[in-house]
């Protein structure tokens, strides 16, 4: 009997119960998400807003201003911003849905805030400290989303459960990012949020509701970001994985296309009104990215800038993707507030240790069964999608930052914690895989310390050295 049929033999095989389904989640986990209000807190206090105070140029969080002239527009003119050169908003093109969250908390703040003095510190005036208080909430929701997806993912390890959303909470150049008012938090809530459904898929039967949801959820990640189009082709892998003549139990070509409509049909009813909006507004341009190229690259840097000044295209994108690595782990305010060399060296040591343990986890892959197979494979294919969205936005310009990576910080949470797992495993057992997950999380609280320390600084910034 060949190799081939005796595999296929032992997967047509009744194995073990499916995992039971995720339900309330334990109280740790509660906290998890609680824990990250008082952490996002402290950071939306330190940041600074005002880039003209004393020692704050370079210091506010990027794209802060302009994300705050959208709230101001929609306040003051009740109308959507739109899109224009010269305008000073670069953020006008984006979809409404954050901007109309955090318009009443801002408006509360405006109210508050009449008559104060002008305060010339770069202290986040009320209006947009209670915007941050809005995003940080979002953020706990960001860090709740992760563990639903880290317990689809580990449905038989409480650690690893917990440990991915702790990487979520811990990783300084991801929690301080997302103290601003930002749409990129609700953007990650909503991606996680599908990413979890769609392995779901891959666990149990899919039904219709929740393949409705999944669309409804696309629909409102895209009329928070337009980079959430990735979710499309995930969505859509997973249906071909659990409801086609490729799942375990084989259906219908039929059956799979009427999945894939039951996914993509409530995600256009909900975008179609933001397309036929900028379709009013930028003939011929539904997704606004050649006015954005147009309007934002004025006075940006592109890849060519950096071949007339002598930089070779091997040179840029090195310096791309040192960049965005050390942004993962923490460059601030305006990607310009890097953090010392040994910082980035204590950060690198724990990624070499959970890459050694994902390249053991890639060996275990194609031996592991189907199930397994398909889960790791679909966050695979998110986080490869999000890459290929990131490294065709550097071709146009130079934005060499890793928040752009995070709308997949859930699949980037479970790989991590997967290869911290196994690179203990390997070492000690069982006991070493969890002493590797306690001493990495000890380590994150360290490095984010350390980070908030060097928010809370004032005064002018520069490239540093090493770099």
């Amino acid at each position: 009997m060949s190799k081939r049929r005796r595999r296929t033999e032992r997967e047509k095989e009744p194995g073990p119960p499916a995992p039971a389904a995720v339900g309330w989640p334990p109280r740790i986990a509660q906290y998890l998400a609680w824990a990250t209000i008082p952490v996002g807190l402290i950071a939306a206090t330190l940041q600074p807003y005002d880039p003209d105070g004393p020692g704050c140029k370079d210091r506010t969080p990027p794209d802060e201003t302009a994300h705050v002239l959208y709230v101001q527009h929609l306040l003051g003119e009740h109308t959507l911003p739109l899109l224009t050169s010269g305008g000073g908003n670069y953020e006008a093109h984006q979809p409404p849905l954050y901007y109309l969250t955090v318009a009443p908390a801002m408006a509360l703040g405006q109210w508050l805030g009449r008559g104060s003095p002008v305060d010339h510190s770069g202290a986040p005036t009320p209006d947009v400290w209670l915007g941050r208080l809005w995003s940080v909430l979002i953020a706990a929701g960001v860090t709740f989303a992760s563990y639903l997806l880290a317990c689809a993912v580990f449905p038989q390890s409480r650690v690893l459960q917990l440990a991915a959303p702790l990487f979520v909470l811990l990783l300084p150049g991801h929690i301080i990012n997302l103290a601003a008012v930002t749409n990129d938090g609700l953007a990650e809530f909503f991606c996680g949020l599908v990413i979890w459904q769609c392995v779901l898929l891959l666990r149990r039967p899919p039904t219709r509701a929740r393949l409705i949801g999944i669309g409804v959820l696309i629909g409102a990640a895209l009329l928070t970001k337009t980079s959430c189009l990735f979710l499309f082709p995930v969505a859509a892998a997973a249906v071909l994985l659990s409801a086609s003549p490729w799942a375990p139990e084989p259906s219908s070509w039929r059956r799979c296309l009427a999945g894939l409509g039951l996914v993509v049909g409530p995600a256009l009813l909900l975008w179609a009104p933001w397309i036929a909006h900028n379709l009013a507004n930028y003939p011929g341009d539904p997704l606004v990215a050649r006015t954005f190229t147009e309007v934002f690259g004025k006075d940006r840097w592109t890849p060519e800038r950096f071949y007339a000044q002598g930089l070779s295209p091997l040179g840029y994108w090195r310096l791309v993707l040192t960049w965005t690595y050390l942004s993962f782990w923490g460059v601030f305010g305006s990607a310009m507030v890097f953090m010392s060399g040994g910082y980035y060296l204590g950060a690198t040591l724990l990624s070499v240790v959970s890459l050694v343990g994902c390249l053991r986890g890639l060996a275990r892959w194609w031996p592991a069964d189907r199930e397994t197979r398909c889960v790791w494979s679909l966050l695979a294919l998110a986080v490869i999608l999000v890459c290929l969205q990131f490294l065709s936005f550097n071709h146009t310009f130079f934005q060499a930052q890793a928040r752009y990576l995070f709308p997949a910080i859930g699949p980037l949470a479970c790989l991590f914690v997967a290869g911290l797992h196994l690179a203990g495993q390997r070492i000690a057992g069982a006991k070493g895989a969890l002493w590797v997950q306690v001493l990495t999380g000890l380590a994150m609280v360290a490095l984010l310390v350390a980070a908030l320390v060097e928010v809370a600084a004032r005064g002018p910034v520069s490239l540093p050295v090493w770099l």
